[in-house]
């Protein structure tokens, strides 16, 4: 018999009404809820309880939306994130997020059945994980851009960087092209280098897997995991990056 799993979602929205329509809805689609009123509350809420997916509103007071995501990816990176917003004026950031690979609902919401079926692609996402035994970390959330950076690293509390490439790069991290076999869960300090920008993006991050990258060649490919970055740089670089995997 396969495992079932309840569906938890965050909904974070300064409107009540918005608030009591997705409490309302989600739970009619069997998916437990629980509604706060801006990023702050948000970040609290994800650290007393694990959530499959979260509503955003773009615009609202002490923390924005935008702000709030890059603390919530941190705590939980395999949650799946959607933006909302009832402002046409923003056009670009909507742009931005959508490039991204990152949803984005206009308010007020027309079309419910688009709602549904976000609901039910986490839904079958988690379940197939479940069904699997594959751990939360394997699972991808956002696309990953197929993107040939300079990359220098250092393993956390050394002093030296070590140069290597990236083979790919998404929100939640990057796989590494590098010369040494590095221990899974070992802490580095990234320095990405993006063509077109003079300042580059820093980052921590530790690794989850490696594996050699070819037979007869010395490289190894290693999966990176971001444990503290600048979310709003990253994503205006990776903004830039026409090619998504």
């Amino acid at each position: 018999m396969s495992q079932k799993k309840n569906l938890k979602a965050l909904v974070v929205d300064d409107e009540k009404v918005v608030r009591d329509f997705f409490v309302r809805f989600l739970k009619l689609e069997s998916v437990e809820v629980t509604a706060v009123e801006d990023g702050l509350q948000a970040v609290e809420a994800l650290k007393k309880e694990v959530f499959d997916l979260a509503f955003l509103d773009i615009r609202m007071p002490k923390k924005n939306g935008w702000e709030a995501f890059g603390q919530l990816h941190r705590l939980a990176p395999n949650m799946f994130c959607v933006f909302m917003t009832g402002y046409a004026s923003e056009v670009e950031i909507i742009q931005k997020i959508e490039k991204l690979g990152i949803i984005c609902l206009k308010k007020p919401f027309a079309d419910l059945n688009q709602l549904k079926e976000i609901i039910r692609t986490v839904l079958r996402k988690s379940q197939v994980c479940l069904e699997s035994g594959k751990a939360i970390k394997e699972r991808r959330v956002y696309p990953r851009l197929a993107l040939v950076l300079d990359v220098d690293y250092r393993i956390k509390q050394e002093q030296r960087f070590h140069p290597a490439k990236s083979k790919n790069i998404a929100l939640g991290g990057l796989t590494l092209v590098l010369r040494e076999n590095l221990a899974p869960g070992t802490e580095l300090e990234l320095v990405m280098k993006f063509p077109g920008h003079k300042e580059a993006c820093q980052a921590t991050g530790k690794v989850v897997w490696i594996k050699k990258a070819k037979e007869g060649l010395d490289d190894y490919d290693a999966g990176v995991r971001f444990l503290e970055i600048n979310f709003t740089r990253l994503a205006e670089f990776m903004a830039h990056c026409e090619k998504a995997v």
